[in-house]
């Protein structure tokens, strides 16, 4: 059975804390950005632009939810997230040059990848299901 978000130690929801309000911070970028500029307006190739609108609407609030709800699906999928994320931003940032990508929410967004694939290892530990030793007459 998965351990219980009551059950994590201190350290282990902090990391939780920080997860959720990268994410949320996503989600109101993601959402605003949609309806400021529109939804595919960004000038940059079509699946990117899927990507960064689904984000919002879509990807994010799955991660959440995950999160909480079945903690081993959500940290794969918080990793999945940032993993795609990161190099879909870097290859924006750096060779298709979109005018549109707010500096600041760039750095935030490769920060915030970061620190997802540097804590995942240890969360993943956490959520794993306890041993348990049967003995069998």
């Amino acid at each position: 059975m998965v351990r219980k978000f009551a059950n994590y130690p201190l350290y282990a929801k902090g990391i939780i804390f920080f997860y959720t309000a990268g994410f949320l911070t996503m989600l109101i970028y993601h959402i605003a950005e949609v309806f400021q500029m529109g939804f595919f307006s960004r000038d940059v190739p079509f699946i990117i632009n899927i990507w960064y609108d689904a984000l919002g609407f879509i990807i994010v609030p799955a991660v959440l939810i995950l999160l909480y709800t079945r903690p081993k699906a959500g940290l794969l999928s918080a990793l999945a997230v940032m993993a795609i994320t990161f190099v879909l931003d870097a290859l924006v940032r750096y060779i298709i040059q979109d005018e549109s990508y707010v500096e600041w929410f760039y750095f935030f967004e490769i920060t915030f990848a970061i620190l997802v694939i540097t804590t995942f290892p240890v969360m993943r530990f956490l959520v794993k299901p306890k041993t348990s030793e049967k003995h069998y007459a």
